[in-house]
């Protein structure tokens, strides 16, 4: 079953109806929203440790039921700020399937693999609506404003 939202009723400030800059045609039709999940990851000492790779062993076949995948793994180039670690970021096909992975009985064993042996800092994030304009979003902020 594909899980789908209306952004009218999505609900969150970056794809509401009035802040996105899209017309009420688009922003009603059903849409499909990535998710992607992004984990700060820290590993002491930076050398896996056998708990690590057993983790990384196992966790592929524990995403691969909910149609995630990895785009990017491994140590950034910090062009402002601190950045101590490297970084994972996966794409899930929504939030449903990502929020499903991540609570499964399948990647809840190994979790404890990954939490025991590294530092993570683990958050979802939706994809924005097509159409999407950041000009449009905060013309809709100094709208909604100036309306109050």
């Amino acid at each position: 079953m594909l899980y789908t939202r209306t952004l009218k009723s999505h609900g969150r400030l970056a794809v509401s109806e009035e802040l996105t800059g899209l017309d009420s045609t688009e922003s009603e039709r059903h849409v499909l929203m990535k998710t992607y999940l992004i984990n700060h990851l820290r590993i002491p000492g930076d050398v896996p440790s056998g708990r690590s790779l057993d983790y990384l062993e196992q966790v592929e076949a524990t995403v691969a039921p909910f149609n995630g995948k990895w785009l990017a793994m491994g140590p950034v180039d910090v062009s402002e700020g601190s950045w101590p670690g490297a970084v994972v970021l996966m794409e899930f096909p929504d939030r449903k399937a990502a929020t499903d992975w991540y609570n499964s009985s399948d990647y809840q064993a190994i979790l404890p693999l990954r939490k025991n042996s590294a530092i993570s800092d683990l958050i979802l994030i939706d994809a924005l609506p097509e159409g999407f304009t950041v000009k449009g979003w905060a013309q809709g902020i100094r709208g909604a404003a100036s309306t109050k």
